[in-house]
């Protein structure tokens, strides 16, 4: 199964202090729900958040990178784990700002895989 998983990996994970990078998403209804990122690469973030959000909902997400700014983008859910509480977001439509502002922050991280 791991092999599978990371053969479906465009892109590089990076881990987070989980607890320490707060995470606000913004449901479709107007909901703000408060969580925590897990591991963060270029094309997306795994996250727990406080309350559950729908499968393929559209977030709008703001991640609060370690010891810099906070990255800001639309989030496509692509899986959820009930048990964990953990969610996998695909980010959409990264305004290029957005992007190197992670991709600043992922060359000082050390990848996951």
């Amino acid at each position: 199964m791991a092999s599978t998983i990371m053969e479906q990996r465009r892109f590089t994970r990076y881990r987070l202090q989980a607890g320490f990078t707060g995470v606000t998403a913004m449901t479709e209804d107007g909901r703000r729900i408060d969580g925590h990122a897990h591991d963060l690469c270029e094309g997306g973030v795994q996250i727990e958040l406080d309350a559950p959000v729908r499968p393929q909902e559209r977030l709008e997400v703001e991640i609060e990178l370690p010891g810099a700014s906070v990255a800001r983008s639309p989030a496509r859910v692509t899986w959820q784990d009930d048990e964990s509480g953990r969610v996998g977001l695909r980010f959409e439509s990264l305004e290029p700002s957005e992007h190197a502002r992670i991709c600043r922050w992922l060359g000082t991280a050390t990848p996951v895989w």
